[in-house]
């Protein structure tokens, strides 16, 4: 009995030492673009959840479950301007985050369709096809590892390419989805370009 006692302990213990070593294992990084060293994961929402809704993405080949928390979904009523020919132009703001705390966030025309937004072939700033005014349109990508910024990565008029689908609209509610070429932002870690597609479903 006690040599089968002292048999069970070491299993035990084996089975311990395994599971922590599996617990230290680091899970796909959006960082890297598969194996890194994150303290977190993106396959799950970050710890502020996800009660206005959903941002989910794959980065380079890596998930991103980016929950959208109270206050990181605003939409924005702008008003037309006859005198000047523009229509109303009212916009949102959304921000999700994951568990790693890796955060995207999406600027869009409230208007239903698809808009090219970022930089054309000869790096010359899109305009909104309606008003050929400035795109308000703007995507930022923040990435972080062991909870230190690991670089900034956009699309913007600065540059960048990509488009953004927005299938239904409201004050109360927006669903559409993604496809972006993100460019390195000046002054950040980052590096190389990162490819991003995806979709939100969010609440206001």
């Amino acid at each position: 009995m006690r040599i089968a006692r002292r048999g069970v302990v070491v299993v035990l213990m084996a089975l311990t030492l395994a599971a922590c070593e599996a617990a230290n294992t680091p899970s796909s990084s959006i960082v890297s673009g598969g194996g890194g060293s994150n303290s977190g994961s993106c396959s799950s929402v970050g710890p502020l959840g996800s009660a206005r809704g959903l941002i989910t993405a794959t980065i380079n080949g890596a998930s991103f479950m980016g929950g959208v928390s109270n206050g990181g979904a605003v939409y924005t009523p702008i008003g037309a301007q006859p005198a000047l020919g523009l229509p109303a132009q009212d916009l949102f703001n959304i921000t999700g985050s994951c568990a790693d705390l890796t955060s995207l966030f999406i600027t869009a025309r409230a208007t239903v369709g698809t808009t090219a937004i970022g930089v054309d072939a000869n790096g010359v700033a899109l305009r909104d096809p309606v008003t050929q005014q400035p795109l308000v349109h703007n995507v930022r990508l923040e990435l972080r590892q062991n909870a230190v910024s690991a670089g900034t990565w956009i699309v913007s008029s600065l540059g960048g390419s990509g488009s953004i689908t927005v299938t239904s609209v409201s004050t109360v509610a927006a669903v559409g989805s993604f496809s972006f070429t993100m460019v390195p932002q000046a002054g950040t870690p980052a590096s190389g370009n990162k490819t991003v597609t995806g979709q939100f479903n969010v609440t206001f």
